[in-house]
């Protein structure tokens, strides 16, 4: 019998989709080895005729395959069970009896499957599993993700709470995306306030906006197409989503959610062509 000795893939990184197949070669494969020794050393010990454990047998045969399986135990992830196996090379050491030892393996056999059961792992449907490992500036672009770099961890949030189908998540974190976007606005129209206030800062661009072009700020000039669609995506997003979101008066299914993924970066990336983060013109 002989098990791998690379360490478990989700160990190693444990926010990285595993393949089934690979979840098979690391885990099944082990495990059914495991069982497979388990079973042989049960069946020599029910076969011995002595009441007493042999010394060569329990040198060279058991205690050997007793320490394989607790190595293999480690490698899948079942360190109670693998101390369980060491205990039990200790009590064969001192000649407990076969008997004992027999009810100590059955014992062993039992704990490694209920711990087995304490492993979850969780599907994700293979239409949305391209999502979770899917880089933020993948979903935003490259000008945008140099433009707003703050939102990009909320991106890639986004995309992976979508994948694991947590779809009112994924919705919440894109809104925590547009909250750059206003606070851009708000510092390319020269209004500064505390906690980005949405209400504030859309009602102020509306106040400037009305303006007669001779008292418009300097910041209007040959801008004012741009600044009125940054204006009237925001007011969308507002009105359309944020607000239910942050009252808790909607739940999101997933098309709402895929929709969302494709609305908000949409609008980020055209926000990103007039201003960035900072509020500055580009």
């Amino acid at each position: 019998m002989s098990f791998r000795s690379t360490e478990l893939p989700w160990i190693l990184d444990p926010f990285r989709l595993i393949s089934w197949q690979k979840m098979l070669e690391f885990s099944a494969q082990q495990f059914i080895a495991i069982g497979i020794e388990i079973q042989g050393i049960l069946c020599i010990w029910q076969n011995r005729d002595r009441d007493e454990i042999d010394r060569s047998f329990a040198t060279n045969i058991a205690e050997p395959r007793l320490r394989l399986i607790a190595k293999g135990l480690r490698e899948i992830g079942c360190a109670m069970s693998a101390d369980l196996t060491e205990s039990v090379i200790q009590a064969m050491r001192l000649d407990e009896a076969a008997g004992a030892m027999k009810a100590r393996i059955e014992s062993l056999e039992a704990a490694m499957r209920s711990e087995m059961k304490s492993h979850l792992f969780l599907w994700v449907d293979g239409q949305r599993a391209g999502f979770y490992t899917k880089s933020g500036q993948e979903l935003l672009g490259q000008e945008c993700s140099s433009r707003f770099a703050s939102v990009i961890g909320e991106a890639e949030e986004a995309m992976r709470c979508y994948a694991v189908g947590r779809f009112t998540a994924s919705a919440f974190h894109l809104m925590r995306m547009t909250e750059v976007g206003v606070r851009a606005l708000g510092l390319a129209i020269g209004f500064k306030i505390k906690n980005e206030n949405w209400g504030r800062i859309l009602a102020e661009f509306q106040r400037q906006k009305a303006l007669l072009p001779a008292t418009k700020p300097p910041h209007w000039k040959g801008r004012f197409k741009k600044l009125n669609t940054i204006g009237a995506h925001l007011e969308a997003v507002n009105e359309g989503w944020r607000n239910r979101i942050a009252h808790l008066d909607l739940v999101y299914g997933e098309e709402q959610a895929r929709h969302l993924l494709t609305v908000i970066p949409h609008f980020l990336a055209n926000e990103a062509q007039t201003i960035d983060e900072d509020g500055r013109f580009v």
